[in-house]
């Protein structure tokens, strides 16, 4: 892709101009919208996109829902029956959550197919490997789309850029999805990926002690609850995770540092009066869909206040490994990562709150359009580099 040099004036200012603050084990780093200094602002390229997508999110808010229950994202639905399941409309919503984006990489990445066996049958992985003979980091990467939607395609760009920028072999999961294969399907699929990059780390070409996860969305909470089965089982494979705006508590349980209020969104500054109706109408939708999903997700399987579905009502979170949390000013889950960086950081876990204003959920689906997706991208490749004392190594 030929970048042009607007776009390369906004990487520029995101790299070099943020706000950073370090407390404890916690480090937090705030980035603006790269051509505006005002505050509430929201970023002229994810407007674009909110527009085309806030009618249906719109359209998706109960009409008897009460203005208290739509402020608080408390919509009281009633759980879906088996037949309301077997009637939803699937594959409609998994077409409408597709979001396009570029392939940015500058050099060669070289791709591979793989099928390995899982405890439940067998898992197609895509893995992602910069052209050279030594042994690299790894990173497993979980994909977006709310445990029913995405795959390895719509995560290719996301792959390949990380590849490119950690220089480290990227294993693309395509964890089995709901309805059709409710929780623990999904979870089993991703950690049965890690303990294979591990045992086969040699013909991967991987280090067996450098293995990461990074999670998008739905992703992020499965990497987050790949990393506890870890700890459980007394493995400790993973040494780093990366949750991008994960959902960590699902069952809305007020728990230190976290009350979901739709004001705390950023909706409430009269200088977003422009927008206001639009950042609103999406955070709500989220929220409502949020219910739907996690009756396909779970299927009376699991309790949503289970912490494997919940991790923000983790008891104990001291051998976490190091933790980088990404969220967006208009997102309805910024709070929930807000909350667990704070928890992680309390618990003696090194841990980034990466945040970023004026875009909203899965910013970085939209590689190559909005510039704080490949910023993005470039932070978390930064900071796994740094965790093991990697520098990059040119090809040979």
């Amino acid at each position: 892709m030929e970048i042009g040099q607007h776009y390369q004036q906004l990487m520029a200012t995101l790299r070099m101009s943020h706000h950073s603050e370090k407390t404890g084990n916690l480090t937090k780093i705030i980035k603006s919208v790269p051509d505006s200094d005002i505050p509430g602002a929201l970023d002229p390229r994810v407007r674009d996109t909110v527009e085309q997508h806030a009618q249906d999110l719109t359209l998706l808010l109960p009409e008897e829902g009460s203005e208290a229950a739509k402020e608080s994202g408390e919509f009281g639905q009633p759980e879906m029956s088996a037949e309301e399941i077997a009637a939803f409309p699937i594959e409609d919503i998994r077409t409408a959550m597709v979001r396009s984006s570029l392939d940015i990489i500058r050099g060669d990445i070289r791709i591979i197919g793989e099928t390995i066996e899982g405890r439940n049958g067998d898992i197609a992985l895509r893995i992602y490997r910069p052209h050279t003979g030594v042994s690299l980091p790894a990173i497993v990467y979980l994909h977006s789309g709310a445990f029913i939607a995405g795959g390895l395609d719509e995560s290719q760009h996301i792959c390949k850029a990380l590849a490119e920028m950690a220089h480290a072999v990227v294993i693309a999961v395509d964890y089995r999805l709901a309805p059709e294969y409710p929780f623990p399907a999904g979870l089993t699929d991703s950690l049965d990926t890690v303990q294979w990059a591990y045992s086969q780390a040699d013909t991967i070409g991987i280090n067996p002690e450098q293995i990461a996860v990074v999670g998008s969305s739905a992703g992020g909470n499965l990497a987050i609850g790949c990393s506890v089965l870890d700890r459980q089982q007394g493995t400790s494979f993973i040494g780093f995770q990366a949750l991008l705006y994960p959902p960590l508590n699902p069952a809305s349980v007020t728990a230190e540092d976290f009350q979901w209020k739709l004001n705390d969104h950023g909706t409430e500054d009269k200088r977003q009066h422009t927008h206001r109706e639009l950042t609103v109408g999406a955070i709500q939708g989220y929220a409502f869909l949020g219910g739907k999903v996690y009756d396909l997700y779970l299927q009376q399987r699991a309790k949503k206040t289970d912490p494997l579905v919940s991790p923000l009502l983790l008891e104990d979170i001291s051998q976490m490994p190091e933790t980088m949390i990404v969220t967006a000013e208009f997102d309805y889950l910024n709070h929930e990562g807000e909350a667990m960086a704070a928890k992680l950081a309390r618990a003696g876990i090194q841990t980034t709150l990466l945040h970023y204003q004026g875009v909203d959920h899965a910013f970085v689906d939209k590689l190559g359009y909005y510039p704080q997706a490949e910023d993005c991208l470039a932070e978390i490749a930064r900071a796994i580099r740094q965790k093991w004392g990697i520098d990059r190594i040119e090809s040979t």
